[in-house]
C-alpha cells in the first residue's frame, strides 16, 4: 500500500509536467505559425531590420514562456517533494504502530501463555501440599518443591499451637538484657535455664530489627510490650501498608492480623502472650497483598508465617530468591487466610527434622519452640 501511494504521488506531477510542456509547445507553434525558422547549418541570409527586430521580440516571448514554465515545474516538484515526504512520514508512524500493536500483542499472548502455566503449576502444587498437610502429627517439616516458574523450593515447619501451648515463644535476650542475635545462643540458655531438660525443636528469626538488634515494630513477650506498635509510615517493606502482627494469645491461639485490627481486638495488648509486628501482609482474607506483583523481580530469601484453616501454624522459608507473589502464593496453596511477612535477605531457620542444623545467625526477635 505504502509502495502504491508513492508511485502515485511520483508518476501524476510528472504526467502533469509532460502535460505542461505539451501545451507550451503547442502555444509557441500556434503563436508562430508561418514564421520561416532558418536551420542551424544553412547558410546566413541577409535580413532586414524589421525582420532581426520581430525575431528578438519573439525569442524574448518565448523565454518569458520557458522562464514561466519552469518555475510552474519548480513549484509543482517541490509541491511534490513536500507531499512525497508528509506522506512516508504518516506511513511510516502507521507502520511503526502497527508493529508496536504486533509486539503487545505477541507480549499480551505470551503473558497470558506464562499465567496460564503458573496457575496451572499452582493448582499442582496445592494437591501436593494439602498431601503433606494431611499429616497429623503434632509438628513436622516438610519440604516444597520448585516449580518452572515458581521456582524456589521451600522448607515449612507446621505446628498446632494449642498442643504446644507454652513451648512456642518469641525471644530477644536474656535475663541481664544481653540480646541472643544467633540460635546458638538461644539453645545455649534454654538449656542451661532447664537444666539441660529443653532444647530448641526449631527456631526462626521473627520480624525486622535495627543495627542494634531491636525490634522496628511491636514486641510483647510474656505479655511484657517492650516495643509500641508503629501504625504511622515507615521506610522499606515494612511500611508497605497494609503490615501485619503475628500474635500467641495467653489461650494458646495464634493469629494473623493487620496491624490497625490488632488495635482494635486488643486494646492495650489484652489476652496477649507474644507479638511481633512486621510488613507485609501477604495474605489478607484469603487475598494478595494489591501492591504485590506475580512477576516482580525483586527477589531474596524470604520467610514467614500463616494459619492453616484448621488453626495450625505454618512457619516458611524459601530455599532460594522469591518475590513477595509468589512466596504468598506458597501460603495460599496450603489455604492459609492471612500470612505474614517476617524478613528477607537475613532470614534463617534451624529446623533439625528437615536436615537445617546450622546454629548461626545474627537476628533480633526470634521464634523458638522448644520440646
Amino acid at each position: 500500500m505504502k509502495s502504491l501511494l508513492i508511485i502515485i504521488l511520483t508518476v501524476v506531477p510528472f504526467l502533469v509536467m509532460s502535460q505542461k510542456a505539451d501545451d507550451l509547445k503547442n502555444r509557441v507553434k500556434e503563436k508562430y505559425k508561418g514564421e520561416v525558422v532558418t536551420p542551424t547549418n544553412a547558410p546566413a541570409q541577409p535580413q532586414s531590420a524589421n525582420s532581426v527586430a520581430t525575431n528578438n521580440c519573439n525569442c524574448q516571448k518565448l523565454n518569458a514562456e520557458i522562464d514561466s514554465l519552469e518555475r510552474e515545474l519548480r513549484d509543482l516538484q517541490a509541491k511534490f517533494i513536500s507531499q512525497k515526504t508528509t506522506l512516508e512520514d504518516l506511513l511510516n508512524k502507521k507502520e511503526s504502530s502497527n508493529a508496536s500493536a504486533r509486539t503487545n500483542n505477541q507480549t499480551s499472548q505470551k503473558l497470558a501463555a506464562a499465567n496460564a502455566q503458573y496457575d496451572q503449576e499452582i493448582k499442582i502444587l496445592e494437591q501436593e501440599i494439602q498431601k503433606k498437610l494431611a499429616n497429623q502429627q503434632p509438628h513436622f517439616a516438610m519440604q516444597i518443591p520448585a516449580k518452572t516458574l515458581y521456582k524456589a523450593s521451600c522448607t515449612a515447619y507446621v505446628i498446632d499451637p494449642a498442643a504446644a501451648k507454652g513451648n512456642i515463644q518469641l525471644y530477644l535476650a536474656d535475663e541481664n538484657n544481653v540480646k541472643y542475635r544467633s540460635f546458638s545462643a538461644l539453645q545455649k540458655d534454654i538449656k542451661f535455664k532447664s537444666k539441660n531438660k529443653k532444647s530448641l525443636l526449631f527456631a526462626m528469626n521473627a520480624g525486622m530489627f535495627t543495627p542494634t538488634k531491636d525490634p522496628v515494630g511491636l514486641l510483647v513477650i510474656d505479655s511484657v510490650q517492650l516495643q509500641g506498635i508503629k501504625l504511622g509510615q515507615m521506610p522499606g517493606n515494612f511500611g508497605l501498608k497494609p503490615n501485619g502482627v503475628f500474635v500467641i494469645e495467653k489461650s494458646g491461639r495464634a493469629r494473623v492480623v493487620e496491624s490497625n485490627q490488632y488495635m482494635k481486638i486488643y486494646n492495650n495488648n489484652e489476652n496477649v502472650q507474644y507479638a511481633t509486628q512486621s510488613g507485609p501482609m501477604l495474605l489478607i482474607d484469603g487475598k494478595y497483598h494489591p501492591k504485590l506483583n506475580r512477576w516482580s523481580k525483586n527477589k531474596y530469601v524470604r520467610n514467614g508465617v500463616g494459619v492453616l484453616p484448621d488453626g495450625r501454624l505454618v512457619f516458611v522459608i524459601s530455599r532460594g530468591l522469591t518475590n513477595f507473589y509468589d512466596f504468598a502464593t506458597l501460603f495460599k496453596a496450603m489455604g492459609c487466610q492471612n500470612a505474614l511477612y517476617l524478613d528477607g535477605a537475613i532470614s534463617g531457620m534451624y529446623c533439625p527434622e528437615a536436615g537445617m542444623t546450622r546454629l548461626n545467625g545474627d537476628f533480633g526477635p526470634m521464634i523458638g519452640i522448644t520440646n
